[in-house]
C-alpha cells in the first residue's frame, strides 16, 4: 500500500505556513508550522475539508516530508469521511500510516451514537481456524490488533463465549495505540463492559477455584468495568461478587441471538454489541444471520497462516451460499481484513 521507507527524525507535511517569517527565513531553513490555534485543537478536526483547495505541489521537494508517499497518504486522509490533517510533532512511520488507513475505512462501519448494534468480529487463519482448544493461539499482527482496540472503543459491551473467557482468561477493556489513535480521538478513560455468555452459570463454581481472572483484577485496579455474566433464568443463582453482576434471560429467547442481545440492551445501558468469539457463537450468529440477517457489521482479519486439523474451526453449517454485502478490503503489512455491513 505504501512503500517502506526510513523516516528518520524529519517531520511529516504540514499544511499551513507563518506567514510573518516568510521575509526573514531564508528557504533553505524555513519551517512548515501549524498556527497555534491549529496546535490547541483535536486532530479530528469538524470542519469540513476539501484537498482540493490545498496546493500540495509547492511541496513535493521539501526536505520536511519524511518520504514521497506522504503527498499521497495526506490526499487519502483529508477526504470528507475522514476529515484528518496532519498536526503530529513527529514523523509518523509507513507501518502506523497503514493501521491509520485501516482505522479509517473502518469508521463506516461502525455504531451510529446511541442506536442498536451488533459487530461480529474475528481473526482466522487460511483454513478458517480460529484457535487451538485450551491453548492461546496468537494469529493476527499488531496492526489488526490495533484495528480491534479502535473499534471495540467505538461499542459499548464486548461479548465473548464461556469456554473463551476459560480458556483465555481475556482482558476484554481497551488499550490506547497512541501513535495511530490519536488521529480519531484522544486517549479516553472508556471503560467496556464485558460480556459473557454462560448459561448454564458455571462461573460460580469457577471462582471458587480460581484467583488469577484478568476481569477481576482489572475491574479492582479501575482498569475495566464491572462484567456481566449472562445464563438461563432455570440455571440463574445469586452470586455476592464486587466484579460482576449475572442477568438472567429466559430460557426460550437465549439461543436466538438476535432476540438475546435485545434483551440485554432493554436490561442493561448497552446498545452496541462487539461479538469476539468463540467458535461456537460465532458459527451459531453466521447460522441465524442466514435465515434473518441481524448481524450489522461483520469484520473478518484473514492471517497468511495455516493451524491445521487440531484448530477450532469456524465453518457455519447453512444451507445455500451467503455472500457478504457492502464489503471492503483492507491490506495491511501481513493481514488482511475483510469489513462488510448489511445496510
Amino acid at each position: 500500500m505504501f512503500n517502506k521507507k526510513k523516516t528518520g527524525k524529519n517531520k511529516i507535511l504540514q499544511i499551513y505556513e507563518n506567514e510573518d517569517h516568510k521575509k526573514d527565513v531564508s528557504p533553505k531553513k524555513r519551517k512548515l508550522i501549524v498556527p497555534q490555534e491549529e496546535q490547541k485543537s483535536s486532530p479530528v478536526m469538524h470542519k469540513k475539508i476539501n484537498h482540493d483547495d490545498i496546493d500540495l505541489s509547492k511541496y513535493s521537494n521539501d526536505p520536511l516530508l519524511t518520504s514521497t508517499n506522504n503527498l499521497t497518504f495526506l490526499k487519502q486522509i483529508l477526504d470528507e469521511k475522514q476529515q484528518l490533517v496532519s498536526t503530529v510533532d513527529k514523523a509518523i512511520s509507513d507501518e502506523d500510516k497503514i493501521v491509520v488507513n485501516m482505522m479509517a475505512s473502518a469508521k463506516r462501519f461502525l455504531p451510529k451514537h446511541d442506536e442498536f448494534h451488533v459487530t461480529l468480529t474475528y481473526a482466522q487463519s487460511l483454513d478458517s481456524k480460529i484457535g487451538y482448544r485450551f491453548k492461546k493461539t496468537p494469529i493476527s499482527h499488531i496492526e489488526t490488533k490495533q484495528m480491534t482496540h479502535f473499534l471495540r472503543y467505538h461499542h459499548d459491551g464486548i461479548v465473548v463465549g464461556y469456554n473463551t473467557f476459560i480458556e483465555d482468561n481475556p482482558n476484554l477493556n481497551l488499550k490506547f495505540y497512541k501513535d495511530t489513535m490519536k488521529y480519531f480521538f484522544n486517549k479516553s478513560n472508556k471503560k467496556i463492559i464485558p460480556i459473557i455468555l454462560d448459561p448454564k452459570m458455571k462461573i460460580k463454581q469457577h471462582i471458587k477455584e480460581k484467583a488469577d481472572i484478568n476481569l477481576q483484577t482489572n475491574y479492582l485496579n479501575g482498569l475495566g468495568s464491572k462484567a456481566i455474566f449472562v445464563c438461563l433464568e432455570s440455571c440463574y443463582e445469586k452470586v455476592n461478587e464486587q466484579w460482576f453482576d449475572v442477568l438472567s434471560v429466559p430460557d426460550d429467547i437465549y439461543y436466538n441471538m438476535a432476540e438475546l442481545f435485545k434483551y440485554i440492551s432493554e436490561k442493561q445501558p448497552i446498545k452496541s454489541f462487539m461479538i469476539e468469539g468463540g467458535a461456537t457463537i460465532i458459527n451459531h450468529m453466521l447460522e441465524q444471520n442466514e435465515k434473518k440477517e441481524f448481524i450489522d457489521t461483520l469484520i473478518i482479519t484473514v492471517a497468511p497462516l495455516f493451524l491445521g486439523n487440531e484448530a477450532v474451526q469456524v465453518s457455519p453449517s447453512i444451507s445455500n451460499k451467503v455472500e457478504l454485502k457492502n464489503v471492503e478490503w483492507v491490506k495491511g503489512t501481513t493481514d488482511t481484513v475483510i469489513l462488510s455491513k448489511r445496510r
